[in-house]
């Protein structure tokens, strides 16, 4: 027999096989027969005891364990490879209740119990084609034997300790879509290899350090539409050639050191680009951002759909293009450089701007009111107008603000008149709404039992219901402020979960350096007069995690990339081992291929979060 699989049921054997190759050999011995067993694996054997009869199996090379509780045997023969994980329930490797076989003891830098990583790597690979370890505080480097799964598609590693280099081998993974290693602790260059990542769409590696020169030969990437580098150690010059990536929509590179090198010309061409950050914007950083660049803007008018503008914190200068930009444009984001001349009228008029910021520059001459006035109220009305600390002599038009509407001029020469002092105080002093909770109101009063709570939004009235508890986070959002667009974002988010829209509570919100906007969500069942208990099913909880985790809910141009923070079950739904999905299996696997080498092979010194 090749492959052979068992589970524990009243007894110990009842699986269904997966692959059955028999070649068995007769014998009174259960296991003594299987003379030429190679793969073993136990299914949710929860008491398995020790088998010191698998040591006379010989061509046993594959032993896998699925929830596993219990000792291993010292003698495992000519056993290669040693898969812990889990199918049932989730294993947590720390309750063995003996150290591993002394022929087991960690074998490479990483401490998994293993002979081989490349061919350890090949076998632990989930159907799905997905590696999702985020946020589980994984330390060590990333193996560059990653580069041996070719159908690999999405690689999660964000939200660790990772440290040392990309390995070259990630670029030769041919079936890619996404790599998320964004906050960690990455260094050195991006290897050249990546130019090999055809099929790559989606490139978060912000938040580490990274350094060097963006290889200019990414340019060929065709399929590449979100390149997020922010907060890293970056050098040189950005590519010019970036101009010929024909799906590029969101360019983020603030926080990173291109040496006083200017914004390519070219850039004006990227006919997609919806987001161009280089800054710090709001209090908050933005794609170009705070990285040392000089010159004048090239006309970013050009831009079709550009709808998030921040070159903040830079050394750019000259004048400010007159021409007007795209219609779409949420954000314009100039503070903080050495610009002259005067605002340019083409500001007024843009009927989604939410913030322009031109603070700390060299401008002078008058204010147009028509920033203000002639905009287009159509539901984003809140604008915010930060000039303070230019040379600004007066504001032509009408003084007064629409009802949301704010201006700041502090440190110019026009505070000194003493009919425009309303617009010189300190923007410190106000108080930022722009976060917080959502002011769903509801009219329940209904007191349910815990875990349950009211359904809030529900038509059919109130009634008590067990939500699912999910962290979420926009990492590139393309407006300032997310109040108007509440009401969107519930449509397109329950949109993509293919769910009701009152089953979607937005618990709370608030903004983050990044910018980035993190929220906490509730998700509710659908009322059902026939159940006693409002609850999901077992397969809509592992359904809508799928969605997430997955990444199957279709990228909103303006709401740009997202992070699933935390995905909690309540403990109503925790009593249902059927819900710990393959997906919690195979990150629990991970922890014991990456653990770091001062740890005993395979034990996790903390449980994994769900």
């Amino acid at each position: 027999m090749t492959y052979m699989c068992f589970h524990p049921s009243n007894i110990f054997f009842n699986c269904v096989f997966n692959l059955l190759l028999v070649r068995v050999s007769s014998s009174s011995s259960f296991f003594g027969s299987l003379v030429g067993l190679f793969l073993l694996k136990l299914c949710g054997t929860h008491k398995l005891l020790q088998f010191p009869v698998l040591g006379s199996i010989r061509s046993l090379r594959v032993l896998s364990f699925y929830a596993l509780l219990g000792c291993l045997s010292q003698q495992l023969g000519s056993l290669e490879y040693l898969l812990l994980h889990g199918c049932v329930g989730l294993l947590y490797l720390s309750e063995l209740r003996a150290p591993l076989p002394t022929q087991w003891k960690a074998t490479s830098e990483n401490g998994i119990v293993r002979k081989s990583i490349t061919r350890a790597w090949q076998i632990i690979v989930p159907r799905n084609n997905v590696r999702d370890f985020m946020w589980n505080s994984i330390s060590g480097s990333i193996p560059m034997e990653i580069g041996n799964i070719t159908n690999l598609k999405l690689l999660l590693l964000n939200g660790n300790k990772l440290t040392g280099t990309l390995p070259e081998e990630l670029g030769y993974l041919p079936n890619l879509e996404r790599i998320h290693i964004h906050q960690n602790n990455i260094s050195g260059p991006i290897p050249v290899s990546f130019v090999n990542l055809n099929k790559t769409k989606y490139f978060y590696m912000n938040n580490n350090s990274i350094s060097g020169q963006i290889p200019p030969e990414l340019s060929r990437l065709s399929s590449l539409v979100h390149f997020l580098l922010d907060n890293n150690n970056l050098s040189g010059y950005l590519p010019p050639q970036f101009s010929e990536l024909p799906s590029l929509v969101i360019l983020q590179l603030d926080n990173n050191d291109f040496g006083g090198t200017t914004i390519p010309a070219s850039y004006s061409r990227m006919s997609k680009l919806r987001k161009l950050c280089y800054d710090l914007c709001v209090g908050f950083s933005r794609s170009l951002r705070n990285c040392n660049l000089q010159g004048k803007i090239p006309a970013l008018s050009l831009i079709p759909n550009l709808g998030y503008l921040d070159l903040s914190l830079n050394l750019l200068n000259g004048t400010i293009d007159g021409q007007r930009l795209s219609e779409a444009i949420t954000s314009i984001c100039l503070s903080n450089n050495s610009f002259t001349g005067t605002i340019p009228v083409s500001f007024s008029n843009l009927p989604r701007l939410q913030i322009l910021s031109i603070a700390n520059n060299s401008l002078n001459g008058s204010i147009p009111s028509t920033i203000w006035q002639d905009r287009a109220l159509n539901g984003n009305g809140r604008l915010t107008v930060e000039l303070q600390n230019n040379k600004l002599s007066n504001i032509t038009g009408d003084t007064n603000l629409p009802p949301y509407d704010t201006v700041w001029l502090q440190g110019n020469p026009l505070c000194s008149n003493t009919n425009l002092v309303s617009f010189c105080g300190s923007e410190s002093d106000a108080e930022n709404k722009n976060q917080g909770p959502t002011n769903n109101t509801s009219d329940c009063q209904l007191q349910c039992p815990p875990p349950y709570e009211p359904s809030p939004r529900s038509p059919k009235g109130c009634f008590c219901a067990a939500p699912l508890l999910v962290g979420y986070r926009l990492k590139s959002p393309g407006f300032s402020d997310f109040r108007p667009y509440i009401s969107s974002f519930k449509d397109y988010l329950t949109s993509g979960l293919d769910i009701l829209l009152y089953q979607l509570y937005i618990d709370s919100f608030e903004w983050e350096e990044g910018p980035r906007l993190k929220m906490y969500l509730k998700l509710f069942p659908v009322y059902n007069d026939i159940r006693v208990a409002n609850l999901f099913n077992t397969s809509e909880v592992r359904r809508i995690r799928n969605m997430f985790t997955s990444w199957s809910i279709i990228d909103s141009e303006i709401f740009g990339p997202y992070e699933l923070l935390n995905f909690t079950l309540l403990d109503i739904y925790k009593d249902d081992s059927n819900i710990l999905t393959e997906h919690q299996v195979w990150k629990q696997t991970l922890i014991a291929v990456t653990s770091s080498e001062t740890s005993p092979p395979c034990f996790l010194k903390s449980r994994v979060r769900v």
